[in-house]
């Protein structure tokens, strides 16, 4: 895995209805730039035009901020779906990894 992308957790909105973020963290994972319909938490279908593969299982919301490495356009396209992949023995523990869909 030698990508790098920082996500910003969804803390919620201000005032002015704009989404607020916490401290950025750095994940190291494997990003692949390819194509895949993915369902949106709202049911809507959507297209992925890149898949994060972090290195560990991470509870990331979808309304989060993420950063992708410099050679993605955009660099911080919304995140459509998250989903969690269990380890080698079926479990979602701590051998287990987290895809984030965007």
């Amino acid at each position: 895995m030698a990508d790098t992308v920082t996500i910003e957790p969804y803390s919620g909105q201000n005032v002015n209805q704009e989404n607020t973020y916490g401290a950025s963290v750095s994940y190291t994972c494997r990003v692949v730039g390819k194509r895949k319909s993915v369902r949106r938490p709202n049911g809507q279908e959507a297209v992925s035009t890149a898949q994060v593969y972090l290195d560990r299982h991470v509870a990331v919301d979808p309304n989060s901020r993420i950063t992708l490495p410099s050679r993605f356009t955009p660099q911080q396209p919304p995140i459509l779906q998250v989903e969690s992949l269990p380890d080698e023995d079926g479990t979602t523990g701590s051998g287990s990894h987290s895809v984030v869909y965007v």
